[in-house]
């Protein structure tokens, strides 16, 4: 079977890329953090007194709080340019046709196995008797 992917409805690809751009971006704030932990306690170890001000900007709890801005920020810009390349699939597969798909059933059998036994029973029609 081959079907076409004709368009896509941009709210329900926000809505995913949000979230996925969210978690993505909470992971990286969080490497960021540690990151930013290490460096300041190599320039704490190196400089001793000195670079007293510059390792503070390094501190755990700048980290962190970045953690929570680059997680918002990811998740709206990766919305944001998920909402354009969506628009610009519809526009151009309007124009051009969309994405065709071959589509086979499977062969182990399992999800039709599991349609059947998740099926409730047809009921049974009704039996007609004529009595005249």
């Amino acid at each position: 079977m081959t079907y076409e992917w004709k368009r896509c409805d941009v709210w329900s690809v926000v809505k995913i890329a949000f979230l996925m751009c969210g978690i993505t971006g909470f992971f990286f704030g969080l490497l960021y953090a540690i990151f930013l932990v290490i460096i300041g306690s190599i320039l704490g170890m190196i400089g001793g007194g000195e670079l007293e001000e510059i390792s503070g900007l390094f501190s755990g709890t700048f980290g962190f709080f970045m953690a929570f801005v680059l997680s918002f920020t990811y998740a709206v810009v990766g919305s944001i340019m998920a909402a354009i390349l969506t628009w610009l699939y519809n526009f151009f597969a309007r124009l051009m046709g969309g994405i065709r798909i071959t589509l086979e059933p499977d062969e182990t059998g399992l999800i039709a196995d599991q349609r059947e036994r998740e099926r409730p029973p047809l009921p049974s029609p009704p039996s007609q008797s004529s009595s005249l």
